[in-house]
């Protein structure tokens, strides 16, 4: 996979990069996305580490495939593309890696029928999961990334106390001293030389 910056800078190793990024065992979250084009189902898929207070660095890397037309087949290559990312990573990341999952439990919702299964494939590889609404990761990649005719989005403002419910190993935990970005707030962030830096600030 070719990753990028935010600012499309090219990564040439992307262990390196989480490596530098996370070496003070900062929370690293994982996440895919999906949209059908014509024939083919394209995908990209987000890493991001956070640094609590000071903001954090993300990088992304996009994949397509011929369209699936199956939803469950589709959310299953998204949560894999993130699982097999995170085994990659695995020997570099000192901290925590979440993997997040874009289905949304709520039954109005199609994908409801197939979190057990998406969060059971994310466990099972020793993996945290984070679900709607408190996935954000994938949802952080926005239309630009997944066309490549946009520019992205920049992830915006962290919750400072975060009571995120994250599922583990079948159980589910409250998280008081983890900082994500607010699910709400994928808009501006302030400026920094670091083109891989985005901006995480606190809410009241």
């Amino acid at each position: 996979m070719r990753w990028r910056t935010l600012k499309q800078d090219r990564i040439e190793d992307i262990r390196a990069f989480v490596r530098e990024a996370a070496k003070e065992e900062q929370p690293v979250h994982v996440g895919t996305d999906s949209r059908q084009a014509g024939r083919h189902t394209q995908f990209v898929t987000v890493v991001a580490i956070l640094t609590p207070g000071k903001g954090g660095r993300a990088a992304y890397a996009r994949a397509a495939v011929p369209r699936i037309a199956s939803l469950r087949e589709r959310l299953l290559r998204e949560v894999w593309l993130s699982v097999e990312l995170g085994l990659e990573l695995s020997g570099v990341v000192p901290g925590e890696l979440t993997v997040h999952i874009d289905a949304n439990p709520v039954v109005t919702h199609r994908s409801n029928r197939y979190v057990q299964e998406l969060v059971g494939l994310v466990v099972s590889q020793g993996f945290r999961a984070a679900i709607k609404p408190e996935s954000w990761a994938p949802g952080s990649s926005g239309p630009g990334l997944l066309s490549g005719r946009r520019k992205p989005r920049r992830i915006g403002r962290a919750t400072s106390i975060d009571r995120t419910p994250y599922v583990s190993a079948g159980r589910r935990h409250n998280r008081r001293e983890r900082c994500s970005p607010h699910p709400h707030s994928l808009g501006r962030g302030h400026r920094h030389d670091d083109p891989t830096h985005f901006a995480v600030r606190g809410r009241p």
